[in-house]
């Protein structure tokens, strides 16, 4: 288990979770109002890449609605979130706003990291990003991020797997009514081809794949989604007092089963899968060090 050092003091991957459900979810629109276990085996292992990141400067790049971006504030980092749609950076302002969690936002897409100067980061989270970029773009995507990290700094880059989802849809006629589409789906062996010939050195890795995780991506989510979007609305009000009770039952039964379904999980998970089982591609990438001089950054 990883211990961190921050302004809360030592603590476990237990305590980043409780921080997670009661100072972050409650402002976030992450669109659930209770905790997900496969969003916490996702935490549990970018704190296993980032390690201490009190006094850290991290660019969070794709932030969507800024949840990971202000936990990571929230112990004690600088953060940028970078997104490019307008919707999260809305979103981020409303969370900033009622959080009051400092954290900077900044709107912009793959064309903003030619703006960063070399050696501004310690650490760049990349969740579910690479997708959205078009292949022939990818590598010099790859090699801004290897440009603006300082040196032995580390990159948590996650994504779909190829050999779960198959190829993406990247029709003209897809994209015209999904404009945030995927245009690729990458395999390990081909993102770790990607990283290599960025100057990446591969640290660890992860396959998303045990059964809770598509149990939660079936049910759980699903259910979770309607629960928040009805009890965000101001419409059906008989309907809702009607289905409280089961919404009661609901919240009560995920927080019982919570800690021991987030355990298992970990359990299993741990143990590397096969590669054609693996969900969601998780991998834990340093910066080889060069021995040139690294500019100030001009980001403050």
């Amino acid at each position: 288990m990883t211990l961190l050092t921050s302004k809360y003091g030592m603590f476990s991957a237990d305590n980043i979770h409780r921080i997670y459900k009661h100072d972050i979810l409650p402002y976030a629109d992450v669109g659930v109002r209770i905790s997900d276990p496969s969003m916490m085996i996702w935490l549990e292992r970018m704190f296993t890449c980032f390690g201490n990141v009190t006094g850290k400067r991290i660019l969070d790049f794709g932030a969507a609605s800024g949840h990971k971006a202000m936990l990571l504030s929230k112990l004690g980092a600088t953060v940028f979130a970078v997104d490019m749609a307008d919707e999260s950076i809305i979103r981020m302002k409303h969370a900033r706003q009622i959080s009051g969690i400092n954290f900077k936002i900044i709107k912009g897409n793959d064309s903003y990291l030619l703006t960063i100067d070399p050696g501004t980061f310690d650490l760049i989270l990349c969740g579910e990003v690479i997708e959205h970029i078009r292949p022939s773009k990818l590598p010099t995507f790859l090699d801004s991020m290897h440009n603006i990290l300082s040196p032995g700094g580390k990159l948590f880059l996650t994504t779909q797997n190829f050999d779960v989802y198959g190829p993406a849809e990247n029709s003209a006629e897809y994209f015209e009514h999904s404009p945030f589409g995927h245009y690729k789906h990458y395999s390990f062996t081909e993102l770790i081809n990607l990283l290599d010939q960025a100057s990446f050195q591969i640290c660890n890795y992860w396959y998303e794949c045990h059964p809770l995780t598509r149990l939660r991506n079936h049910i759980f989510y699903p259910l979770a989604q309607y629960d928040n979007a009805l009890y965000a609305s101001n419409r059906f009000q008989l309907i809702r007092y009607a289905l409280r009770p089961l919404s009661w039952i609901f919240h009560l039964i995920m927080d019982g089963i919570y800690p021991i379904s987030y355990r298992l999980q970990r359990m299993y998970e741990y143990k590397r899968s096969k590669i054609s089982t693996g969900m969601t591609i998780m991998i834990d990438a340093e910066k080889i060090i060069s021995n040139g001089n690294q500019p100030k950054s001009r980001l403050q």
